[in-house]
């Protein structure tokens, strides 16, 4: 998904970022509730995601004036807590331990 967004005088681009990770749910993509994300990282190490889904889904968007929704997408930025909670939630383990090397020790 290619996006570029400005949110508190900070540009975030898909094009200049590294993807870390992506996941999707609701089934098959022709689904309302289908959606799908992606978690970027900057070279500065802000992160944020992309993602799209259907009428049905997390991004979904009201349909103007008729009461109705329509799929949609959005690019957020998170803290790196998050995207640490994003990966883990995902099961991106390998990624944890490269971007995340001291937040996780063995049991």
């Amino acid at each position: 998904m290619d996006m570029v967004r400005i949110v508190e005088r900070k540009r975030y681009d898909t094009a200049n970022a590294l993807k870390v990770g992506s996941a999707s749910g609701g089934g098959y993509p022709t689904d309302f509730g289908y959606w799908e994300e992606e978690l970027y990282r900057t070279a500065t190490y802000a992160w944020f995601i992309v993602g799209e889904g259907g009428p049905s889904s997390p991004y979904a968007t009201a349909t103007d004036g008729q009461g109705g929704m329509r799929g949609g997408s959005d690019l957020r930025p998170v803290s790196p807590g998050e995207a640490y909670e994003w990966l883990e939630r995902h099961e991106f383990l390998d990624e944890i331990a490269e971007c995340f090397p001291r937040m996780v020790e063995d049991a």
